[in-house]
C-alpha cells in the first residue's frame, strides 16, 4: 500500500489525536470549534441579564412567567433595572453581571434580556 504525503500527515494526526486526554485536547480548541453547553432539566436555573439597553420589570415578569412554566428557576442580575443614559447602568455595573452569572455554580444558562451597542462597550472587561 503506498501512502502519500497528505495521507501519512492525517494518519499521524488522528492517531495523535486520539492519544491525547480529553482534557487537554480542550483547552486547545480551535476558535471555529462549537461547545455545546448540557441541555437544560427541570429544575435548572436560568440567569437573567440585561448587558446592554434598558429594560422594564414588565419584561423581566414575562421572561419569569415563560421560564417559570417550563419548570425553571430564574435568576436576575443585581444591575438588571439599572439605568444610564440608554443603557441598563454602567458598563462596570453591567460586565459584573456577568461575572457573576458565570461565576454562580446554580446558574445553568444566561440569557440575556435585550442586547444593542452596550454588549461591545463591556467586551474590555469580561475575564
Amino acid at each position: 500500500m503506498h501512502i502519500n504525503r497528505r495521507q501519512f500527515t492525517t494518519l499521524g494526526l488522528t492517531t495523535i489525536a486520539t492519544q491525547i486526554p480529553p482534557a487537554t485536547a480542550q483547552n486547545q480548541l480551535s476558535p471555529h470549534t462549537t461547545i455545546k453547553p448540557p441541555r437544560l432539566k427541570i429544575g435548572d436555573t436560568i440567569g437573567l441579564i440585561s448587558p446592554a439597553g434598558i429594560i422594564e420589570t414588565k419584561d423581566i415578569e414575562d421572561a419569569k412567567q415563560t421560564f417559570t412554566k417550563l419548570g425553571l428557576k430564574i435568576k436576575t442580575g443585581a444591575h438588571i433595572l439599572d439605568h444610564n443614559g440608554y443603557l441598563a447602568g454602567t458598563d462596570i455595573n453591567r460586565g459584573k453581571d456577568i461575572h457573576a452569572m458565570f461565576v454562580d455554580k446554580s446558574v445553568k444558562a444566561i440569557i440575556a434580556m435585550r442586547g444593542s451597542w452596550g454588549c461591545n462597550r463591556i467586551l474590555p472587561l469580561l475575564n
